[in-house]
């Protein structure tokens, strides 16, 4: 557990009538300051002794820096590909959490060495991997299989993995579907194995796979046999976030890749190797976007610190958001700073193609009394993501209009009702509720954060360190925790 704590010592108008949303027609309506060492741990005992719920008192004035936590995202890629380098590299300020861990323990046990060295993690990287004798543990991670399972398309042996089952079915069976190989095995409700190596090259088309895995099967594609010509045909796109960022990380490290027209197509030169390097990770602008939020409804003054205002991670949008709320926004090469003493609260208008953009912009159209506008939304109601779902159901207690209607998501608050909250046992949904709460006059209480990680702890004692009052209140699960529990389970 101290390991997986170690990021924290450093301390992620109204609708004209003829658009405005209705029961009819195609309408859905979804409503029926760095933290140190001490900080940490004292978030990692609470956890230990059982948390009952944050009292968060709203409309205080937060200021001051904060350095955010390092990108998970980028954490992953780099260590996948790291671990594909001959020689030695090195990745300084690597988000340490359970899931980044498992990947790593993952590329550990395909031959990579790995020691950690000055708060960062050495790699010396392997050119022939074999596949484990133990499972390849993955846990509930989605980041971790979407890496570890293309890796064991370039490793001697057949490898097998452990972790929820149906993720692991589920992914198994995209990843056969890509590459119409029989190495790849799903027999009834078992675990799925690989037989390898089984990555020889050609054209692979992507239509239904996730893009972690997507994004592994890229980072491992300058290990097959020849060029790989990977084709995005589904709902992924080449332009999609998560796989601009590997494309990112990829030519870093030295791997030539080639976008070819408007077909959605890059193509993978291989052999290749990545180069030897060291690379420091980014802040997470998911982290440092939603300390903006929070900093834009409490009328705050206060600067991010340690991110990339110009770069791939989706959030960055988030900076023309907050300037449509009124605040006002700038921005230097590795912080935002915002002053929203002034702001006028108007409503938003931005492309949101991607869910977890959403976490942060739909908590600034909530305190807008007029109707945000997130177009090229990819969800109807029936398959929304499930943490986004559970966001959605707070954010109606508190009196805000969630719309859908043709593939626009609509949201709607202004004079929000007090309520009492729920984690969902989630801990980006805690952390979107702690910045709603931070913004409403008189707070509210967010029940149920008992069955939430040190990492959102970790999050709360980085808006304390802006000046937020936050209490918490300890105990066992009341009934309304146990119950929403198991409404959510």
């Amino acid at each position: 557990m101290q390991e997986y704590l170690r990021i924290l010592l450093e301390i992620r108008g109204d609708f004209p009538a003829e658009r405005k949303p209705n029961a009819g027609g195609h309408a859905k309506n979804f409503n029926k300051v760095e933290t140190n060492t001490n900080l940490a741990l004292r978030a990692n005992e609470r956890g230990r002794r059982g948390l009952k719920s944050l009292n968060v008192v709203g409309s205080k004035e937060l200021s001051g820096t904060v350095d955010v936590f390092p990108s998970e995202n980028y954490t992953h890629r780099h260590v996948v590909a790291l671990s594909l380098s001959p020689g030695k590299s090195k990745i300084l300020n690597p988000l340490v959490n359970n899931k980044t861990l498992l990947t790593r323990r993952g590329c550990e046990a395909f031959g990579a060495r790995v020691e950690e060295e000055n708060k960062g993690w050495v790699f010396e990287g392997k050119e022939d991997f074999a596949a484990p004798l133990d499972p390849l543990e993955c846990d509930t991670s989605w980041q971790t299989v979407g890496m570890l399972m293309p890796m064991s398309l370039v490793a001697e042996g057949r490898c097998s993995f452990t972790g929820n089952s149906r993720m692991l079915r589920d992914s198994a069976v995209s990843l056969r579907r890509m590459l119409a190989s029989k190495s790849i095995e799903v027999r009834g409700r078992g675990l799925p194995s690989i037989q390898g190596p089984a990555l020889k090259g050609g054209q692979i088309r992507i239509r239904d796979a996730d893009a972690y895995l997507a994004s592994g099967l890229m980072l491992v594609s300058p290990r097959a046999e020849s060029e790989v010509g990977i084709n995005f045909t589904g709902g992924l796109k080449l332009s999609n976030s998560a796989i601009a960022m590997t494309l990112d990380t990829m030519r870093k490290l030295g791997i030539e890749t080639e976008e070819v027209g408007k077909k959605g197509e890059v193509r993978i030169p291989a052999p290749q190797s990545y180069h030897p390097s060291e690379v420091t990770i980014e802040g997470s602008f998911l982290i440092g976007g939603l300390v903006l939020v929070a900093a834009a409804v409490s009328r705050s003054v206060v600067r991010v610190a340690g991110v990339n205002p110009n770069g791939l991670q989706p959030e960055v949008k988030l900076i023309e958001a907050l300037r449509q709320f009124g605040a006002s926004v700038r921005v230097g090469e590795d912080f935002v700073q915002i002053d929203a003493r002034d702001a006028e609260r108007g409503p938003m208008t931005m492309e949101a193609a991607e869910s977890q953009l959403l976490f942060p912009a739909s908590i600034l159209a909530s305190f807008s009394d007029k109707w945000s506008t997130f177009t090229d939304f990819p969800y109807g109601k029936g398959d929304l993501p499930h943490d986004l779902r559970m966001l959605i159901i707070e954010l109606n207690k508190l009196g805000v209009e969630v719309v859908y209607e043709e593939r626009n998501l609509y949201v709607k608050g202004g004079d929000l009702k007090p309520a009492t909250l729920s984690s969902h046992a989630d801990d980006f949904v805690s952390m979107a509720c702690t910045c709603l709460a931070l913004g409403i006059q008189d707070g509210l209480e967010i029940a149920n954060i008992e069955y939430t990680s040190p990492y959102f702890m970790a999050f709360v004692e980085l808006v304390r360190g802006l000046g937020a009052d936050i209490e918490v209140q300890e105990g066992g699960p009341s009934r309304e925790a146990e119950s929403s529990s198991s409404s959510t389970e």
